[in-house]
């Protein structure tokens, strides 16, 4: 729980700090995923790399005016963080 929020906070930071690279990672991340929507396997990961890239576009343009949409940022991150590491933690306990 702890890795997650210290990754919310600092995405939520980075959005906040440094809102024009939040937005070319947004830009990279849609590219990347259309690349990999050309391939039958990588649609499965190509798709949420676009939808995280679009909702990365989208909160990053909105935090260069302030630090709400970085903290909405923040706790998105910190919590697809914390279940990735809890779905990785019952793979192997299990």
């Amino acid at each position: 729980m702890a890795i997650a929020a210290g990754v919310g906070l600092l995405v939520g930071l980075l959005a906040h700090q440094l809102a024009v690279l939040a937005l070319v990672l947004g830009f990279v991340l849609v590219i990347v995923g259309v690349l990999l929507t050309l391939t039958a396997l990588g649609a499965v990961i190509g798709i949420p790399l676009m939808l995280l890239g679009a909702a990365e576009i989208a909160l990053g343009a909105l935090a260069t005016g302030g630090a709400g949409p970085a903290i909405v940022l923040g706790g998105l991150v910190g919590l697809v963080t914390y279940s990735l590491l809890r779905r990785r933690e019952e793979r192997a306990a299990a």
